[in-house]
């Protein structure tokens, strides 16, 4: 494990690559960091990377697909990170989790690739509208969460996570309605909605969430009973 915390001063960690046995990376409080370098790909072995922090942290390095290992990646507070091209990449994921990140426009188109995806976390993007296309193909993703995210104005294309066992909606101010393919999530147990202060209606397909055990709905005034 590697941890770099809190160097205000450092610029660069090229070099990097070079470490062919690392698991776990942290990468915490560098505010002069722009960029990481190319040889991140290099780390063959590396299974866990977190960002966090790093205020000024432009984009993502194009080698970013080779480290093949990768089951865990955190990015949070990266406020000029623009982009996560090259994620869709890391076949081996499981766990994605963007987290404050507020002017990141689009998920990548191909997020759909990740097919070994079990976990989706996406909170306080601002500028974030919609899943991207390719969303539907990740049937072995169990957990989202989105939340703070007031751009959304759509949740089209969840309908194919048939392993979906956890949904959580929060604070989506533009979101006036869920689709109807919200009923075909047959393997949910856990729906949360909070504080979606457009939403108007639920859609009729919830009658069809069979394995359903939880349902929670949170200031959402617009609601109708």
């Amino acid at each position: 494990m590697l941890q770099i915390e809190d160097c205000s001063k450092f610029r660069s960690l090229e070099g990097i690559g070079g470490l062919s046995a690392l698991q776990v990376l942290n990468i915490v409080e560098m505010p002069k960091l722009v960029r990481l370098p190319q040889d991140l790909g290099d780390l063959k072995s590396l299974q866990q990377l977190h960002i966090r922090w790093c205020l000024n942290l432009f984009s993502l390095p194009e080698g970013m697909w080779h480290l093949t290992e990768l089951e865990k990646l955190q990015i949070e507070h990266c406020l000029e990170l623009h982009s996560l091209d090259g994620i869709e990449g890391l076949m081996a994921l499981k766990v994605l989790n963007i987290r404050h990140m507020p002017v990141l426009a689009s998920l990548p188109n191909k997020l759909g690739d990740l097919k070994l995806l079990e976990e989706l976390c996406i909170d306080w993007c601002l500028k974030l509208s919609s899943l991207p296309k390719g969303m539907n193909s990740l049937t072995m993703l169990q957990t989202l969460h989105i939340e703070y995210c007031p751009g959304f104005h759509s949740l089209e294309g969840i309908g194919g996570l048939m392993a979906l066992n956890v949904l959580n909606i929060k604070y989506m101010q533009n979101l006036a309605s869920l689709p109807e393919e919200l009923g075909d999530l047959k393997s949910l147990q856990d729906l949360h909605i909070q504080k979606c202060s457009n939403l108007s209606s639920l859609p009729e397909g919830i009658q069809y969430l069979s394995e359903l055990q939880k349902l929670s709905i949170i200031v959402c005034l617009q609601l109708e009973e």
